[in-house]
């Protein structure tokens, strides 16, 4: 786990977030969606442990509620997603007022628009944030993308999150649950 002082994060591992600082932000989003100082997370999967199928992603991950979803992609750009909903292998959108997505090499957290779904929950993909972080099956080999402005998240530029490009490369996945 990641520690610091005073300043310390239970239960990040320290494969993609490096200090407590980079998540920060998101941590104090998540505190107050909460309503409470102390949050813990607990790591559900690793894709370069567990596997990088859709389908693993799913017997981990699915039916537990408030993911913190962590992508390290080609380039080293690191970002992703947090959502109160569950994920599950139903092919489904669905709404999440809470839900936000970020970049944690910008420091910068994009909130959902109101009145939008927010995550699809389809069983052949992994974690998709809704016209913005898409991890396909096997991502590893195959990938994923982000979008141009974010239809459903606030104040995105164009492939923001990943350096200014539509589709990377995966080096690793971890989703959290947060407690």
């Amino acid at each position: 786990s990641i520690t610091s002082g005073s300043n310390r994060i239970v239960g990040i591992e320290k494969n993609i977030i490096k200090n407590p600082a980079e998540l920060e932000e998101i941590t104090l989003k998540i505190q107050r969606i909460f309503n409470k100082r102390n949050i813990k997370f607990k790591l559900l999967y690793r894709a370069s442990v567990d596997g990088d199928s859709a389908e693993t992603f799913h017997s981990k991950c699915d039916y537990i509620p408030n993911t913190l979803i962590l992508i390290l992609a080609s380039g080293n750009k690191r970002f992703g997603g947090f959502t109160t909903k569950t994920w599950d292998g139903d092919d489904v959108n669905k709404q999440d007022k809470n839900c936000f997505i970020f970049s944690i090499d910008k420091m910068k957290v994009y909130d959902v628009k109101k009145g939008v779904f927010a995550i699809k929950c389809n069983p052949n993909l992994g974690p998709v944030f809704i016209n913005q972080i898409k991890l396909l099956d096997k991502c590893f080999t195959q990938g994923g993308s982000t979008n141009k402005m974010g239809k459903n998240f606030e104040t995105l530029e164009d492939f923001e999150l990943n350096g200014g490009t539509e589709k990377f490369g995966v080096k690793e996945v971890e989703v959290y649950q947060v407690k």
